[in-house]
């Protein structure tokens, strides 16, 4: 278990770092609303991965979110107004 930065990117670079280095880590993005700042990583870092290393490389990595009905644009608004 490790804790990493509140940035998405931050979340995503360990756990692929991780993962390279032969552990199962599990990324946890909050909520789903956020998974948009991950997208570019996913997309160019992680699953190109195995292409690029010509397969000698790997990086099993589960990244995990919750929350299907936007609630990440609330999510400090909670804490600040009261409700």
């Amino acid at each position: 278990m490790s804790d990493a930065g509140i940035r998405e990117a931050t979340i995503l670079g360990q756990g692929i770092g991780m993962a390279m280095r032969g552990l199962r880590p599990i990324a946890e993005i909050q909520y789903l609303d956020y998974i948009m700042y991950a997208l570019q990583i996913m997309s160019d870092d992680l699953a190109t991965l195995l292409y690029r290393t010509k397969g000698r490389q790997k990086a099993p990595l589960i990244i995990r979110t919750r929350g299907h009905r936007l609630e990440g644009i609330r999510h400090s608004v909670h804490k600040w107004v009261g409700f």
